[in-house]
């Protein structure tokens, strides 16, 4: 799913890591640093496991310089003049833009979606999906094992009509490094009441 993979991504071992002391700067128009052999390592603090995302290869596209990810053909990154995009399959799909206003409208998605999901459906239902998200916070520090960064957040609320769910999640960019963190609350008339968070470990940057 589009929105999933931005939030894991965008969701090394303890030396391979970069800390940021003093504080990073506040968004500039650089969003995320793209380059082949960049790596990040991602901790989810709900299932204990860590996920490495690492850029392994460039392609053009459209005009446009896409930067795949993990060997991936069809999945990667890559920036406008002021905005960063995640690319599939050959879709364009904007994550956030620099400087943001409070409320402001960052990416709005409506989807029919057949085969396994989130939920662990094995039988390939049909299901509809709707998210939408704004600019919720524009300077605050947030600290993860990689350091403190000066970051921006955007909440996304999202519903899952067939399993009654809803999501509210809270993302963390920082400018010149990405994503930093996210959390999210989940309220479910089929899985109940639920809570995970993926926060960076750590990161290396060519």
């Amino acid at each position: 799913m589009k929105h999933i993979l931005c939030i894991i991504f965008v969701s090394s071992i303890l030396a391979i890591g970069c800390h940021q002391d003093p504080l990073t700067p506040i968004p500039t128009p650089i969003l995320m640093p793209l380059s082949v052999g960049n790596t990040y390592i991602y901790y989810s603090e709900s299932t204990k496991i860590f996920d490495t995302i690492t850029f392994t290869s460039e392609k053009s596209l459209l005009g446009h310089q896409i930067f795949l990810v993990n060997g991936m053909k069809t999945y990667g990154y890559c920036h406008g003049s002021d905005t960063l995009f995640s690319v599939s399959d050959s879709q364009f799909f904007m994550i956030m833009f620099t400087p943001p206003e409070i409320g402001q409208l960052i990416h709005e998605e409506h989807d029919t979606l057949i085969g396994k999901n989130e939920f662990g459906d094995p039988n390939g239902l049909l299901y509809h999906y709707n998210s939408k998200s704004l600019a919720a916070v524009l300077d605050t520090i947030i600290t993860t094992p990689a350091g403190s960064f000066h970051c921006f957040g955007i909440k996304t609320l999202s519903d899952f009509i067939e399993y009654g769910s809803h999501d509210t999640t809270l993302t963390w960019y920082c400018s010149s490094v990405g994503f930093v963190k996210d959390t999210t609350h989940r309220e479910s008339e089929v899985f109940g009441i639920s809570d995970r968070s993926n926060v960076l470990f750590s990161y290396k940057l060519k």
